[in-house]
């Protein structure tokens, strides 16, 4: 993945790093499975969300009821449980560049 200015020009490493140190804020968007390029499971609709999850398809549940943050408030134990699992497969992660 290489940077572009806004005019379509490369933006070496160097002029980058002074870009962002530059900048009162920067966004960091990825499309829809980004992740799997990386090694994460893909999450895309219910089934493959599912093979990852096993348990959550006996629940009925999707991925979104699953990451709903009611889930800290009602179910704490399943909220860190679904939340932690998520946090250690991408701290395993090594990124794509």
């Amino acid at each position: 993945i290489v940077p572009i200015d806004s005019k379509g020009k490369a933006i070496d490493a160097d002029n980058l790093r002074k870009i962002i140190f530059k900048a009162e804020a920067f966004l960091i968007t990825a499309g829809a499975g980004m992740g799997v390029d990386s090694g994460q499971p893909d999450f895309r609709g219910p089934e493959g969300f599912w093979k990852h999850y096993p348990p959550m398809k006996k629940l009925g549940l999707t991925f979104s009821q699953c990451a709903h943050p009611r889930h800290f408030e009602e179910n704490p134990r399943f909220a860190w449980g679904f939340y932690g699992h998520r946090l250690n497969l991408y701290r395993k992660t090594k990124p794509h560049i």
